[in-house]
């Protein structure tokens, strides 16, 4: 076991930072500390492991050795991971489903069955794809990349997350392209991605009273703290969409971007040209 996890840590290498790069930003979670913000804003021994490799490699290069070192780090992480969580995993289901539950419990719950790994957590998550919170949907998205990698089905998930591409919120279209790019499809992601980033969609049309009600979803919070966060999210997820698209640097993505420099916007126009410049370097 403890071999099959190192051999994969290995092939993939940075699979764990990626994963990061989807966790869904303080701000589209209301600045609600849950159990898994905690893991992502103060990382887990695992993400520790990779952030000691990439500080390690500013002031030298990776050797060999330090790859395998920090890969049976990593798989060492892991199986603590599938040790504790599997013993969860009947609870986490129940809790995941239990729709009276707060959203932001069930989306910790869907994130914590895909550390589990286990094979029982697929089904689940894969509704979850489908429920009425964004946030439990967004968890469904970052629960199955984890599992579906380690149990090399990631195929059975991208057609579902294909769907996901079409969500109604701007925060699960991001969550899935994302998702997509780190589990090796970079091509389906680029429309969504160029239209979020061109503020394209509807959504970017709309009074901020909108973004509240449909991407924000926590009526608890005050008016302030509401509005506060629904501006943040709307002025954020065309830079969110440009970073992703960089991540994928391809000759499609390099034409969104010449046609993107004729944008009315000065800000899409002005970043579409600094990031082609990126792309050139």
């Amino acid at each position: 076991m403890h071999r099959r996890i190192l051999v994969s840590v290995l092939a993939t290498g940075c699979l764990a930072s990626l994963i990061v790069g989807f966790m869904v930003p303080k701000s589209f979670e209301m600045g609600r500390q849950s159990r898994r913000e905690e893991d992502t804003t103060k990382p887990s021994e695992m993400l520790e492991a990779k952030q000691t490799r990439i500080d390690t490699t500013k002031t030298k290069p990776m050797t060999k050795a330090d790859s395998i070192r920090f890969a049976k780090a990593d798989s060492m992480m892991i199986m603590k991971d599938i040790e504790y969580y599997r013993t969860k995993v009947p609870g986490l289901i129940k809790e995941l489903q239990d729709t009276s539950l707060d959203p932001d419990k069930r989306q910790d719950c869907a994130y914590y069955l895909g550390r589990s790994r286990d094979p029982r957590a697929v089904p689940p998550l894969i509704n979850a794809l489908h429920d009425k919170w964004p946030q439990v949907r967004q968890g469904a998205i970052q629960g199955l990349v984890i599992a579906c990698h380690y149990l090399r089905n990631e195929e059975l998930i991208i057609p579902h997350l294909k769907k996901t591409l079409k969500d109604s919120t701007i925060r699960v279209q991001l969550t899935t392209a994302n998702a997509l790019i780190a589990l090796g499809d970079s091509v389906s992601p680029i429309s969504t991605l160029v239209s979020i980033f061109k503020k394209e969609l509807p959504s970017f049309r709309e009074p901020l009273e909108t973004w509240i009600k449909k991407e924000i979803l926590r009526p608890d919070l005050p008016d302030s703290e509401q509005v506060r966060i629904a501006e943040y999210a709307k002025m954020n997820s065309p830079k969110r969409a440009l970073n992703l698209l960089l991540k994928i640097r391809n000759e499609e993505v390099k034409d969104a971007l010449i046609e993107a420099t004729k944008s009315k916007d000065e800000w899409v126009s002005s970043e579409a040209r600094k990031a082609l410049q990126q792309i050139e370097e």
